[in-house]
């Protein structure tokens, strides 16, 4: 079948991409419970081997972009790390270049603001959405 359509307008990156080329950490975790492709991950049951989404307590870093076909990390399946370096994050408040970032207690989303938050790294580019975040 042949292509009928095409768009102009490419997405620059996706939530979990690595950023660039710079220096980076990526270890391998299983998975418990479902993990979403740049997402804040924590330690899970198992604290040397598994990850769960971030949810207050053991952040470890944001859960790298692959292509698997589904768009995430299924149970019990191997999910790489980052816990330094470059990654796209979504982030629903505005941030700027040079700021702090947090991962939200309660719900493990990206944000600039401190309260009930934990620090993660800092904001390389500015906007709302898609940013690049380098981790600690």
């Amino acid at each position: 079948m042949s292509q009928l359509s095409y768009t102009q307008a490419f997405v620059i990156a996706q939530a979990g991409q690595i950023a660039d080329i710079s220096n980076r950490v990526i270890d391998s975790f299983a998975a418990e419970g479902t993990i979403a492709f740049g997402i804040a991950v924590a330690r899970g049951t198992n604290k040397q081997k598994q990850v769960i989404p971030f949810a207050g307590s053991g952040f470890v870093g944001i859960s790298v972009f692959t292509h698997n076909g589904v768009g995430e990390y299924a149970d019990e399946t191997s999910v790489p790390v980052m816990t330094s370096g470059r990654v796209y994050v979504n982030t629903a408040a505005t941030v700027v270049a040079g700021t702090t970032a947090y991962a939200v207690n309660a719900t493990g989303a990206i944000t600039n603001v401190s309260t009930d938050a934990t620090a993660i790294g800092k904001f390389l580019t500015s906007g709302t959405g898609l940013v690049v975040l380098e981790l600690n």
